[in-house]
């Protein structure tokens, strides 16, 4: 598991650098990548358990909103969202499913869940100390995995969130927030500067 772990760390290291480094459409192309394979693996698993979400439908608006992010001003938001949840829902009517809201309801929902929140690496690079940002916010998201996984195979005892994640635990969480917010206070005065605590509160805040 560790040696997987320190692999795909790698790969992804090179892979995400390059474009993070460029910015402008190799970035956008990246996570467009990203959020496409996300939501095509999404709606497979639900199709697995018994339901109908449009993949390609699933697939187009996690990338138009991903797109979003970049042009917000050919895509508005609001002309986004409405075309969105309108043209979705519209599509889940009109095949012949036994349960097509829910089917919509999933399919919107994992768009909305994949395209929103991956646009927001996007919105980050764009920022002046774009890079800085993305690092930050990278590296705290790999301390805090790093720091769980550890402190939770070593100190685990008590359930975090057994219906969702049985094999987590609080100490392995508290040792992943902990680890987040010490990378982000390090990170954040040496490549943005920022106090210390301020990048510690953020990197809690990652954590969670």
């Amino acid at each position: 598991m560790l040696r997987t772990r320190i692999i795909s760390a790698a790969v992804l290291l090179v892979l995400v650098a390059v474009p993070a480094i460029l910015g402008g459409l190799p970035f956008l192309l990246l996570i467009g990548l990203i959020g496409g394979l996300a939501a095509w693996e999404y709606a497979n698993l639900l199709r697995q358990g018994g339901h109908h979400p449009s993949l390609p439908l699933c697939v187009l608006i996690t990338l138009i909103f991903i797109a979003q992010a970049y042009w917000p001003g050919i895509l508005p938001l609001q002309l986004v969202l409405t075309l969105a949840v309108a043209g979705t829902l519209l599509a889940a009517l009109w095949h012949n499913r036994p349960e097509p809201i829910t089917d919509w309801a999933l399919g919107l929902g994992g768009a909305l869940y994949f395209g929103v929140m991956l646009g927001h690496f996007v919105l980050l690079r764009n920022l002046n100390q774009g890079v800085g940002w993305l690092l930050i916010g990278a590296l705290s998201i790999f301390a805090a995995d790093s720091g769980a996984y550890f402190a939770g195979r070593a100190f685990g005892r008590h359930p975090w969130w057994p219906r969702h994640s049985p094999k987590k635990t609080w100490e392995g969480y508290l040792a992943g927030a902990a680890a987040s917010g010490l990378a982000a206070a390090l990170l954040g005065a040496w490549l943005l500067g920022i106090s210390p605590v301020e990048g510690a509160l953020l990197g809690l805040l990652i954590g969670l």
